[in-house]
């Protein structure tokens, strides 16, 4: 994606001043150009000089002042309360949190604006890696393991997005800071607009303050899970990698292999399949990676097997399964009985072992068994 060109308008120079300070000191001077007019005289006199905006957040009052012009790209009222619909077009409030407002002028002008360039997929697919986390059985602590490795690597300084696609969502761990609505909005675009879906994910994804993972609250009504069939998984991962803004996607799938979990599978780098020393457990992974092996959707030497909960012991012989263990995570007694979801990321001693596991694995240069 190239840079989008964002002219402001403002009578209040103080207004525009930090605001453009604050988008060349974060990571939106990754997505933005900023252009300042104090008034229509100047504005005019830049797109004279052949100049040219993708979009233009202008204020209430200069706006009214404009006429349209092709050079202006989207025109966006800056309120000062409300925002929807405008004479001028569409309208946002200029005094809402930033991490807020510059999200939504990212997606409307990704959306009215063509972005594609020859190469760009590609470029963002290499550099993001794509880590899934599964178990044949339910209870393994799929989700616990993803969202340590998610905050073990927003910890370190990468970008990463969380992505929940179990049938039926775990408590989330991450503080979200949006309205919860995020994934069932994406998935409509996804089925109607594909095309915008990672214009889209800019407005509707969520961001963990401590951590600063990103990801889209999971769904709260479990029959909205099920709908999502293959093709829409695939675009959804498409999109968060296409947006060229993360080094890894942590996915945290559903032990029932359904349509979207096998897509996953087919779109990962790495899956990381969880086990337990336990005997039922054990019979139950073997006779699925069986019968997933048959016609196996994941990319020669994906998989990663962990056992989890490891006490320092094993009860059963693992020499007779028909895999190889990569290595351990080790149990938790605090996790025995938990009060609070926030406990499952408050454990640096396990999320050390998820980080090893990490870099002995999950890299681009590592080679999983």
């Amino acid at each position: 994606m190239r840079k989008l060109t964002l002219g402001l308008l403002d009578a209040d120079p103080d207004y525009m001043g930090l605001l453009t300070s604050y988008i060349r000191s974060s990571d939106y001077a990754k997505r933005l150009v900023v252009k300042q007019f104090t008034g229509k005289q100047a504005l005019e006199q830049y797109v004279n000089n052949q100049g040219r905006l993708d979009l233009l957040f202008a204020d209430s009052r200069c706006a009214a002042e404009l006429s349209p012009h092709p050079a202006y790209g989207v025109r966006i009222e800056a309120c000062h309360h409300l925002e929807g619909e405008t004479t001028l077009g569409q309208a946002l409030n200029k005094y809402q949190p930033l991490n807020r407002l510059l999200p939504q002028l990212i997606a409307i002008g990704a959306e009215n604006v063509s972005l594609s360039e020859e190469g760009t997929g590609t470029a963002n697919r290499s550099r993001t890696r794509i880590l899934s986390v599964y178990s044949a059985v339910g209870g393994a602590g799929k989700t616990t393991v993803a969202c340590n490795l998610a905050a073990a690597l927003g910890l370190q300084g990468h970008k990463v997005f969380y992505l929940n696609l179990e049938g039926v969502g775990s408590e989330l761990i991450f503080q979200s800071t949006g309205d919860g609505g995020g994934f069932a909005k994406m998935l409509y675009y996804l089925k109607a607009q594909p095309e915008h879906a990672s214009a889209k994910l800019l407005a509707l994804k969520s961001i963990d303050p401590e951590t600063k993972v990103e990801f889209l609250p999971p769904l709260s009504h479990i029959p909205e899970m099920k709908e999502v069939r293959e093709e829409e998984t695939v675009r959804l991962v498409e999109a968060i990698v296409d947006t060229g803004d993360y080094d890894a996607v942590v996915m945290d799938l559903d032990s029932i292999p359904e349509d979207r979990v096998q897509a996953a599978f087919s779109q990962s780098d790495v899956i990381l399949w969880l086990l337990q020393d336990d005997r039922n457990h054990l019979h139950k992974a073997a006779l699925l990676y069986t019968e997933l092996q048959k016609a196996a959707r994941w990319k020669p030497g994906a998989l990663s097997f962990i056992l989890n909960r490891y006490t320092g012991r094993l009860v059963n012989d693992f020499s007779s399964l028909p895999w190889e263990i990569s290595g351990h995570f080790p149990y938790v007694p605090e996790w025995k009985e938990v009060r609070e979801s926030k406990q499952l990321k408050e454990q640096p001693i396990f999320r050390e072992q998820v980080m090893q596991w990490y870099l002995r694995y999950g890299r681009e240069e590592a080679t999983p068994s």
